[in-house]
């Protein structure tokens, strides 16, 4: 039995493919006679149609990276993101991805290098100082350092923007709701329930609350760490 969702290592190894849907099996195929998109549609329930790539790049240099560097992990590393961009950053387990992008968000402090933010030099000392500039991390481990797993998905995506929905101390429970569910509808959350806690959503669902989180902050850099893991 294999069990994966590598759909070409499936078409090599097996002969007939059973899959799933929502918890209920759909199809039994013989797979000599089918083909890839064939049983995407069917894990989907929808035919998948990629619309032609729309660059939204502008020219302005969002974040330009000098230099940065700390320890051994990260050493004299420089990029530019321009609005609109996505900039991707590759590299074996070990090559500093992951400590590179906690320097850009605050979580650790460069040794050496400078951040331009907006055109402005910028230090974060900490999180809150990146999170209040406008850049949010979505981490590698959503389940260690991502989510909070018994809070529900409208708190675990309200969390950096109760300063705004509190008045007196008291949460604005109504506001914030309306808000976490426009936002859940805006991401497709399945299913799409923002009172149910978090970890009862797969990885992917998890990832969306963890988004929705950032763009409920009205965050301008987004960074992605090992986004589609789980």
């Amino acid at each position: 039995i294999y069990v994966s969702h590598k759909l070409d290592e499936v078409f090599r190894v097996a002969s007939h493919a059973t899959i799933l849907r929502d918890g209920k099996m759909v199809a039994n195929v013989d797979l000599a006679t089918t083909n890839e998109d064939a049983v995407v549609s069917m894990m989907v329930g929808r035919a998948l149609e990629i619309p032609p790539h729309q660059s939204h790049v502008q020219n302005d240099a969002i974040l330009v990276v000098d230099g940065l560097s700390r320890g051994s992990h990260v050493r004299d590393v420089s990029f530019t993101l321009r609005k609109g961009e996505v900039l991707g950053i590759a590299g074996l387990v070990g090559s500093g991805r992951t400590e590179l992008v906690k320097l850009l968000a605050g979580v650790d402090r460069p040794t050496a290098g400078k951040i331009r933010l907006k055109g402005q030099l910028r230090s974060f000392a900490n999180p809150r100082a990146a999170i209040a500039a406008g850049i949010a991390l979505l981490p590698e481990d959503r389940k260690k350092e991502g989510i909070i797993p018994l809070r529900s998905v409208a708190v675990n995506a309200a969390i950096p923007s109760y300063h705004r929905l509190t008045r007196g101390g008291v949460i604005k429970n109504g506001q914030l709701k309306r808000e976490v569910d426009e936002i859940a509808k805006s991401v497709n959350l399945r299913p799409h329930d923002i009172e149910r806690a978090i970890r009862l959503f797969s990885g992917g669902n998890q990832q969306k609350a963890i988004l929705c989180r950032w763009l409920m902050a009205g965050s301008d850099i987004l960074v992605f760490d090992e986004p589609t893991r789980g």
